[in-house]
This record gives C-alpha cells, sequence and structure tokens, in this order.
C-alpha cells in the first residue's frame, strides 16, 4: 500500500472550514492511503504598538512560519489562505505543492 502524506500549510488554520472538506475529499482517493495534516504555525507575535513595530514583528513571524515549513516532512504540500511568500521554502526545497 503507497501512503501519501500531504500537509496543509496556513497561517491561521484553524478558522477555516473547508480544510475539513478538503481533507476528506483527498482521502477519498482509491489505491492510495493519504495522511492529511495541518501545519498550525508554533509561533505568532502580536505587537500592539507603533506602525514599525508592528511590521518589524510580522517580519518575525513570517520568518518563524518559513523555518517551520522548511523542516517538515511531506509528499505534497497544499499551501493555501496565506501570502505566496510561504510557498518559497517549498519551493526551495523543490517539493511538489498546490498553491491556492
Amino acid at each position: 500500500m503507497i501512503i501519501l502524506r500531504v500537509v496543509h500549510v496556513a497561517l491561521d488554520p484553524m478558522k477555516y472550514v473547508r480544510i475539513r472538506k478538503t481533507a476528506y475529499s483527498i482521502k477519498k482517493c482509491s489505491g492510495v492511503e493519504i495522511e492529511f495534516d495541518v501545519m498550525v504555525p508554533k509561533v505568532i507575535f502580536v505587537w500592539r504598538g507603533s506602525r514599525l513595530g508592528r511590521l518589524f514583528v510580522g517580519i518575525i513571524n513570517y520568518l518563524a512560519v518559513i523555518l517551520q515549513i522548511m523542516f517538515v516532512k511531506a509528499d505534497v504540500f497544499r499551501v493555501a489562505s496565506c501570502p505566496d511568500i510561504l510557498a518559497l521554502p517549498v519551493v526551495l526545497r523543490r517539493r511538489r505543492y498546490v498553491l491556492e
């Protein structure tokens, strides 16, 4: 039996209901056992100050998520509902991905 690991990448995946529907649709494929995971960002910083501070914290958040994506092991990545910059580590690693 072939096992295919699909990882969904998003900045805030808990607020998207369609992830469950997508997982259900992907798992209905016949002949292949599919393992569907959702990557939840481990570190998110929030800043309630000046614009420059928010910009700096936003850059730190993106870098933290990009580093996390670099260490996720998957056969196919599904990048959805987030900025395209988060697909950069997947492209640089030359992995298969679906950009939504």
